[in-house]
């Protein structure tokens, strides 16, 4: 059945979730710690294989990219290009009194670096 899988398929897999064998882990991946030994896998829905890698540091065209930008935007260097251009963005309505920041530390999960959730809402 895996033999089926192409990237950007979404899929369900039952089984146990178990730690690598020792030397086969795979710091390079978040999940390169842990395996599933599968017991039924379903495809639920195919997708066609994009024109580059989403998820890998690979140099692509920019016409390519251009061209699919939809795309593009998904890769973790876009990501996190346009979180920080948010981030540049809230700053300055803060600054200017368009909005009022408010620290919510026991009502949202921390973000991945650390820091407490931010929620921004206008002055009354």
């Amino acid at each position: 059945m895996a033999a089926r899988f192409r990237n950007e398929y979404v899929v369900q897999v039952t089984g146990e979730v178990r730690a690598r064998p020792a030397g086969l882990e795979n710091p390079k991946m978040a999940t390169g710690d842990i395996e599933v030994l599968a017991q039924r896998a379903v495809i639920l829905n195919e997708a066609k294989t994009p024109p580059f890698y989403i998820n890998e540091d690979v140099d692509v065209d920019e016409t390519l990219r251009l061209r699919y930008r939809y795309l593009d935007l998904r890769r973790p260097d876009m990501q996190e290009a346009l979180r920080l251009i948010l981030e540049e963005g809230l700053e300055e309505r803060v600054q200017s009194g368009a909005l009022t920041r408010e620290e919510a530390h026991e009502v949202a999960e921390s973000l991945r670096h650390g820091n407490a959730e931010r929620l921004y809402r206008r002055p009354a």
